[in-house]
């Protein structure tokens, strides 16, 4: 079998993850860690009901990580580990090739709002392309 570029393969890299903690809210102490299968449902349905209505979606790959951090200084410096997961992938090169930025980042806003809302999030990390992001729950 012999292969060759496909006519509308050739576009900028449009990568993209979400970042979302399954720990319940700030504090540890209170509220429930969730399951990773909790996002993966949540990413499912966004993506079966795009997928229905006709519009894009965004295919991926979701992992479950540990989000390691540091803070304060001195005695008083502590770290800590939160489970999170990423919901990672690329804008396809050719599905979604004439796709403007803009109108992903809507999608991604979109994705990463239903995955902060069944997580009980009060924000949700976006990166895309070379920009980074958060959304933030309203109080």
């Amino acid at each position: 079998m012999a292969y060759k570029r496909a006519r509308t393969s050739t576009t900028k890299r449009r990568d993209f993850i979400i970042t979302v903690a399954l720990h319940k809210g700030f504090d540890y102490d209170s509220g429930p860690t969730y399951h990773p299968l909790v996002a993966q449902r949540a990413i499912l349905a966004w993506n079966l009901a795009r997928a229905r209505a006709g519009q894009p979606f965004l295919p991926g790959v979701m992992a479950h990580e540990d989000h390691i951090s540091a803070w304060g200084s001195g005695d008083s410096a502590r770290v800590d580990t939160e489970p999170v997961i990423t919901y990672s992938g690329r804008i396809s090169c050719t599905a979604l090739a004439d796709m403007p930025d803009s109108e992903v980042e809507m999608m991604l806003d979109d994705l990463a709002a239903q995955l902060g809302e069944a997580l009980g999030q009060h924000r949700v990390e976006i990166d895309y392309c070379d920009r980074s992001w958060a959304l933030q729950a309203d109080a």
